[in-house]
């Protein structure tokens, strides 16, 4: 038994919300419409469900299907080209969401709903692979200099849901290749406060998407060494004496931590989001 958005119990084949495809040809094959039909169950998906049985993203999203061992091996202008071809792909998925979200008209009173929208990135910075197992990622293409703003998300560039079943509404209408990076680019976070009075719709626990390559920003406590901790940091600016650092909530603005070099990858840690549990999205029903 699973429950609904509403808390109503619904009937499954398996406790955990899962789905046996046998015999249901790949669902690439199939339009949005067609693929609800084919899975009437996709209702009482968890976000796991979604991303591994419902669209196989696994199967077609960068950095998922590579390995050490098979990693192709591309001359400079080739890899230059397909991360031209790579980035422009994003940039369409990107923009297709952002419209059918305005489409849709979802949280129309957000509080920055109404304002122009600007791209969350406040550095200059190229899309690059970052390694087989990590994929995508964001780095610097200008020195950036230790507490300088890097990333502000309260900008009117960012899409937000309160309620689950609407996010998997939202998901399960896109084409399939879409429908994964936006899986993969949603975050969901326990949003806290700045005060008593401060009655931001976003505030409590939400989950996010941004309109850019944002998205891309890998996590920074994959493994040891200077160049794969993270070197941006979430909160509020704080100057003691002469030492800089971050404190207070993480909400919108990463600052970096440390002088940045060109090429050196923009890392933030995951964990300052959510918990590396990811129990947050079963609190909100996905």
């Amino acid at each position: 038994m699973c429950t609904d958005d509403e808390g109503e119990g619904v009937e499954t084949n398996d406790k955990v919300c899962t789905v046996d495809l046998k015999g249901v040809d790949h669902l690439d094959d199939y339009s949005p419409t067609e693929r609800q039909r084919l899975l009437p169950d996709w209702k009482t998906f968890s976000i796991d469900d979604l991303f591994e049985v419902y669209f196989d993203c696994a199967d077609i999203i960068y950095g998922y299907n590579k390995s050490a061992d098979n990693a192709e091996k591309e001359t400079e202008e080739q890899s230059e080209e397909k991360w031209d071809r790579e980035v422009e792909g994003i940039r369409q998925e990107l923009v297709s969401i952002q419209e059918k979200y305005d489409k849709e008209n979802i949280n129309k009173d957000a509080p920055i709903g109404k304002q122009s929208r600007h791209h969350s990135m406040v550095v200059l910075f190229r899309v690059g692979d970052a390694g087989f197992d990590k994929g995508r990622g964001l780095f610097a293409t200008e020195k950036i200099q230790k507490g300088s703003l890097v990333v502000n998300l309260d900008n009117g560039n960012l899409g937000y849901f309160k309620i689950a079943h609407s996010w998997r509404e939202f998901v399960v209408s896109l084409p399939r290749e879409t429908a994964c990076s936006f899986i993969e680019w949603s975050w969901v976070q326990e949003m806290p406060a700045t005060n008593e009075s401060d009655d931001d719709i976003r505030n409590g626990l939400t989950i996010f998407i941004a309109f850019d390559e944002s998205n891309l920003i890998n996590n920074g406590d994959w493994g040891e060494g200077d160049d794969t901790k993270a070197n941006l940091k979430c909160g509020a600016p704080m100057k003691e004496g002469e030492e800089w650092q971050v404190r207070g909530p993480c909400r919108y603005q990463w600052y970096a931590t440390k002088d940045i070099d060109i090429g050196e990858e923009l890392l933030i840690s995951y964990s300052e989001l959510e918990d590396a549990d990811q129990e947050q999205w079963n609190e909100i029903g996905l």
